[in-house]
């Protein structure tokens, strides 16, 4: 598991999934969720370094390898409404 400080979760980068951090520094197993239904809001609240941590395995996930200026990943998130 990864932590991705700035949304305060877990990301398991070899299903995409993430959990939510619990109080104690657990996280429930029964409880992820896909990173494709994700919000747009969790999305604009990912720092630049868990944007890249979690666009390099959804890529790789996905069949796409290492994230390039032009997947369409990248496109997505430069599309998203950052204010």
């Amino acid at each position: 598991m990864i932590v991705l400080e700035s949304v305060g979760c877990y990301f398991n980068d070899e299903t995409i999934t993430i959990y939510p951090i619990l109080a104690d520094g657990g996280w429930y197993t029964n409880e992820g969720v896909d990173i494709a239904d994700c919000s747009d809001e969790w999305w604009s609240h990912l720092s630049e370094g868990d944007l890249e941590i979690v666009s390099e395995a959804t890529n790789s996930y996905y069949g796409g390898g290492v994230a390039t200026n032009d997947s369409a990943f990248d496109v997505y998130v430069s599309n998203l409404n950052w204010n």
